[in-house]
């Protein structure tokens, strides 16, 4: 029997799917109010790179799994890649938020959902399959193999760790089975329709780009490599986006401007990215050397070949 609770937190698991079976959900039952909160689903992760928590009480929960198949073919009559890309980033970040603070069973529960296999190794460990965990791993120089414990084909984590490689494999999951998702609007009740339809007016066609231009020459190759990711709508990893901030900051560009540069990755926030960017400038960081980014795996070809970083117009 499918458990309430653990499915609205976890709308894309098979107990899920089973309360929907279950409940006789379908798209031609789905009533007025289930449509609404399917829409503000869509609404919140599009504008705002997040999903909001429901209150873990009756009916509530069922609207919550009810409203996730709603919003998933919304986003799929969108008919964008960027747009699938930023959903499936924030429906992630809502499950992280519930797996942070669930049991260790739920947590190897959803892991195993998503095609994690491991699980708690001792009290404060964790193990994962290190395939699965090269697959799933987070693109940041903590998460590279190299610097974590591998023993066996075994790979050995943190709870925050192995939490935070199932929330991008759940990101990835989200992804591509809605890109796989063959929808024919003819065949979609008309009012999914219609609100798929005001959600296009309400957020236009035009996919987010940046428009910053930059005095004083170009800019570092290895910069203009992460630039290139957002604007190729890839979500860079922790330690390029706060490289990006720095440089920028170092060459002067205004604040508003280095949060433009942002904008085009999936999982963009304006108010987590205006703060890291307000963070650094306050520390008054520098760039570090091409040693480090080296270290860091985000120094390309030129760089190697000793072009330093401030040759380019940077603050000396």
């Amino acid at each position: 029997m499918a458990d309430v609770l653990y499915s609205a937190r976890y709308p894309f698991t098979s107990s899920a799917r089973e309360l929907i079976a279950a409940r006789k959900i379908s798209l031609e039952r789905i009533d007025s109010v289930t449509l609404e909160h399917g829409r503000r689903r869509v609404e919140s992760a599009l504008a705002r790179g997040e999903i909001g928590k429901f209150l873990d009480v009756g009916p509530a929960a069922e609207l919550e799994v009810a409203s996730y198949a709603v919003a998933r073919l919304l986003v799929a009559l969108l008919k964008s890649k960027y747009y699938i890309a930023r959903y499936a980033v924030a429906e992630a970040k809502r499950a992280s938020g519930y797996l942070r603070n669930d049991s260790d069973e739920n947590l190897v529960s959803v892991a195993k959902e998503v095609g994690v296999h491991g699980g708690a190794a001792g009290e404060l460990t964790y193990s994962m399959n290190v395939v699965d965990y090269l697959k799933n791993a987070p693109r940041a120089v903590e998460y590279r193999l190299i610097n974590q414990k591998l023993r066996s084909g075994v790979v050995e984590l943190t709870r925050h760790e192995f939490a935070r490689v199932v929330e991008e494999a759940i990101r990835l999951g989200i992804e591509e089975s809605m890109l796989n998702l063959n929808v024919n609007a003819k065949n979609v009740p008309m009012p999914i329709r219609n609100v798929a339809s005001e959600l296009q007016k309400e957020i236009g066609t035009k996919i987010p780009t940046t428009t910053v231009k930059f005095e004083g020459g170009a800019i570092a190759p290895c910069i203009q490599k992460i630039v290139s990711s957002l604007e190729a709508h890839q979500n860079a990893p922790h330690t390029a986006r706060w490289v990006l901030a720095v440089y920028m900051l170092n060459r002067g560009v205004s604040e508003d401007d280095i949060v433009k540069l942002y904008i085009p990755a999936p999982d963009f926030n304006e108010r987590i990215t205006r703060y890291q960017i307000q963070h650094a400038k306050k520390r008054g960081y520098k760039m570090p050397s091409t040693d480090a980014m080296r270290t860091y795996g985000l120094a390309c070809e030129e760089c190697e070949r000793g072009i330093p970083l401030n040759k380019q117009g940077m603050k000396k």
